[in-house]
């Protein structure tokens, strides 16, 4: 069941996210997600203090844009992601904003990363651990984080009636372990570890 989920969740955002389709999905629906400006601004205003000289990683990294404004703002950035082509267009875009060095992108399974212990100063994870098993999800996060190292967590809320109604509305931007798992309230800041 796991490599079946995780093959499916891979196919999904290569097609979500690759460049030969007629519909972009993200121009097409930014509008669903104008309700969620303030957190986002909460987010990068929490990272925004805590970032410079940090190394950081962006859990599931998508197209990058986390990552690359997170290296923009002085982090040493390490990106990953399931989808390839996710990886391939964050890498072409660091490369155009000229900051190849300052942010590095792999192809790399969330809930088996290949970085070692304590290796993170921040992680920022965001909208990504209803796509996981929570399980192994938090068992590498911890694993990876320093023990005085710091987190971010936000996931979508599974009780808000815009988004339960943007969700029916739009069922093949999703797999059926995504809608399964959307929590119904997740806001984190601070460490995993004991």
């Amino acid at each position: 069941m796991s490599e079946r989920r995780k093959e499916e969740e891979k196919k999904l955002h290569d097609l979500l996210r690759g460049k030969n389709k007629k519909n972009d999905y993200y121009a097409t629906n930014l509008k669903f997600y104008s309700v969620t400006r303030s957190s986002r601004n909460f987010i990068k205003n929490w990272l925004l203090s805590r970032v410079k000289g940090k190394k950081v990683l962006d859990y599931c990294c998508g197209n990058g844009g986390m990552a690359i404004w997170l290296a923009e703002n002085g982090a040493n950035v390490f990106g990953i992601d399931i989808s390839q082509v996710s990886i391939k267009n964050a890498i072409d875009e660091a490369v155009k904003r000229g900051i190849e060095d300052k942010v590095k992108f792999f192809v790399m399974d969330a809930e088996a990363m290949e970085f070692e212990n304590n290796f993170f100063d921040i992680i920022c994870c965001i909208g990504v651990l209803h796509h996981l098993d929570i399980n192994k999800a938090y068992s590498e996060l911890s694993r990876v984080l320093k023990p005085d190292g710091t987190i971010i967590c936000v996931e979508p809320l599974k009780y808000n009636p815009v988004f339960q109604i943007y969700r029916k509305m739009t069922p093949h931007l999703r797999t059926k372990w995504e809608i399964e798992h959307i929590p119904f309230i997740y806001t984190y800041c601070g460490s995993f570890k004991k």
